[in-house]
């Protein structure tokens, strides 16, 4: 029996990790940009649940081209807007979008799968850790398992993880000092890079006051 969990974490190891920080880095930067201007009022917690999806992405798949992301994107809404409507499987419901959603979600995923193989792409990530696996018989996973583990763990966590950051936002908001001191310590390690380079791992564990907050 596959054991998602060891799986994921090994997908996730430090050098893993160390790698992804500049691109995460990138994908929030991204996502902040497209809050502002003009006024523009924005719901937190779907923000941060569309960012949450984005690097769960990049940490399953590594790097996608654009039209993949955004197919994946798209579906995962629709999903998510269905996940908890009444279960009624009739055309229009949000409920019947969702289940076509999913197998489109599943379809893409496969299709990914099979580049991966005819290519013979190796890369450090989810994907290719669930291509590798080997049960105690020999036995492998399908293309269908491997997709249906995959969405498994890009929903899995989505609201959670989603939740935890609207509340540091909501939090920071409410204690401007707290919020001042963060800001102070994250255009300091921006100063040391110059204003221009990535932003690295050994920067991210020397964030003393971020962390704690």
């Amino acid at each position: 029996m596959i054991n998602l969990r060891k799986l994921v974490q090994r997908s996730l190891s430090l050098e893993a990790l160390r790698n992804l920080v500049p691109h995460i880095e990138a994908l929030a930067l991204s996502a902040m940009n497209s809050w502002g201007g003009d006024g523009q009022v924005i719901n937190t917690f779907k923000e941060m649940k569309m960012f949450s999806f984005e690097v769960g992405i990049l940490t399953v798949f590594g790097h996608l081209e654009p039209r993949l992301r955004e197919e994946l994107k798209k579906n995962y809404r629709i999903v998510d807007n269905g996940y908890k409507s009444f279960p009624m499987c009739i055309p229009r419901t949000q409920y019947q979008k969702a289940l076509l959603a999913r197998r489109r979600l599943s379809k893409i995923i496969c299709d990914i799968i099979c580049e991966r193989k005819e290519k013979k792409l190796f890369e450090r990530d989810l994907l290719s850790c669930l291509l590798n696996w080997k049960g105690e018989g020999g036995e492998v996973l399908s293309d269908d398992q491997i997709a249906d583990n995959i969405i498994g763990v890009l929903f899995a966590a989505q609201d959670t993880t989603a939740s935890a950051m609207t509340w540091v936002v909501k939090y920071l908001h409410d204690e401007p000092k707290l919020l001042e001191s963060v800001k102070a310590e994250q255009k300091a390690i921006h100063k040391s890079n110059e204003g221009n380079l990535p932003l690295s791992w050994d920067q991210t564990r020397n964030m003393r006051i971020t962390h704690k907050t």
